[in-house]
C-alpha cells in the first residue's frame, strides 16, 4: 500500500482507539447521571416530619409503660405492708397484763416479757423494711408519673405542631416525588437509547480496528485476518448501564 494510504489507515485505527475509550468514559457519566436521578428522588424522604413526631410519641408511651410497672410494683409493695400489719398477732400472755398488777403477778409478767420480745424484734425489723419499701415505691410511681405528664404535655405540644407542618411538608413531598419521578423516566429513556449507541459504536471501531490489520497484513494472512474480523464477538458488557429499581418513598 502507498504512504498515504498507509496514513490514511494509521489515523483510522488511531480514531478506532479513542472511539473505544471514549465510550466507556461516556458510559461511566450516563451511569452517574442514571443513579443520580434516583438519589434525588429518595431525597424526597427527607422532606417529611413523620419521623420527629413519632420519636415524640415513642418517648410519651414509653414513659406511660415504665409508669404502670411502677404503679403494679407500688401496689404490691404496699398490699404486702398493709396485710402485714393487720395480721399483726402479738403473744397472748400479752393481752392479760392486769391493770393493777399485784407483787404475785410481777413473776409471770417478767416472763411474758421475756417470751415477747423476740416476736416485737422480729415484728419491728419485717414491718419497718416492708413499710419503707412501700414508701419507695410510691415515691419511683409519683416520679415517674410527673415525668410521664411532662412528656404528654410536650408529646400533644408536638403533634399539635406536626399536624400544621404536615400539611406543609406532605405537599412539598408529593410534587418533590412527582418532579423526580418524572426526572427519573426522561433520564432513563435518554440513556437508554445512548446505551445501545455506545455499543454499537463501540463495536463498529473494534471491527474498524481488526480490519485495518488486514490492509497492513502480507497476502498470505490478509484473508485469515480478514476472517477473524468478520468473526468477531464483540463484548459490551463493560457498557452496560445498572438501571436501580425505584424506592416507593416512605409516604406522607
Amino acid at each position: 500500500i502507498s504512504d498515504g494510504v498507509a496514513a490514511a489507515l494509521s489515523s483510522l485505527e488511531e480514531q478506532a482507539n479513542i472511539i473505544l475509550n471514549e465510550t466507556a468514559i461516556q458510559s461511566a457519566e450516563n451511569q452517574w447521571e442514571v443513579n443520580r436521578a434516583h438519589d434525588d428522588l429518595d431525597d424526597c424522604d427527607n422532606l417529611t416530619v413523620v419521623e420527629n413526631a413519632s420519636h415524640v410519641a415513642e418517648d410519651h408511651g414509653t414513659c406511660r409503660s415504665s409508669q404502670v410497672e411502677l404503679l403494679h410494683a407500688k401496689t404490691t409493695a404496699c398490699d404486702t405492708y398493709e396485710v402485714e400489719m393487720q395480721g399483726l398477732d402479738p403473744p397472748d400472755c400479752a393481752a392479760s397484763f392486769p391493770a393493777d398488777p399485784q407483787d404475785s403477778d410481777l413473776p409471770v409478767m417478767l416472763t411474758c416479757v421475756q417470751q415477747t420480745a423476740a416476736w416485737w424484734l422480729e415484728t419491728n425489723a419485717t414491718t419497718t423494711r416492708l413499710a419503707a419499701a412501700c414508701d419507695q415505691a410510691s415515691n419511683a410511681h409519683k416520679d415517674k408519673k410527673l415525668a410521664c405528664d411532662t412528656a404528654q404535655t410536650v408529646y400533644e405540644a408536638a403533634f399539635c405542631g406536626y399536624r400544621t407542618r404536615l400539611t406543609s411538608a406532605c405537599s412539598l413531598y408529593e410534587l418533590c416525588r412527582a418532579d423526580g419521578s418524572t426526572k427519573v423516566q426522561t433520564v432513563t429513556s435518554a440513556v437508554s437509547d445512548a446505551e445501545q449507541a455506545l455499543k454499537a459504536e463501540y463495536v463498529a471501531a473494534y471491527h474498524i480496528r481488526c480490519f485495518v490489520r488486514v490492509f497492513s497484513a502480507s497476502p498470505e494472512q490478509q484473508q485469515t485476518i480478514l476472517n477473524e474480523c468478520l468473526s468477531l464477538d464483540v463484548s459490551t458488557i463493560h457498557l452496560n448501564i445498572d438501571y436501580p429499581t425505584g424506592s416507593a418513598g416512605i409516604g406522607c
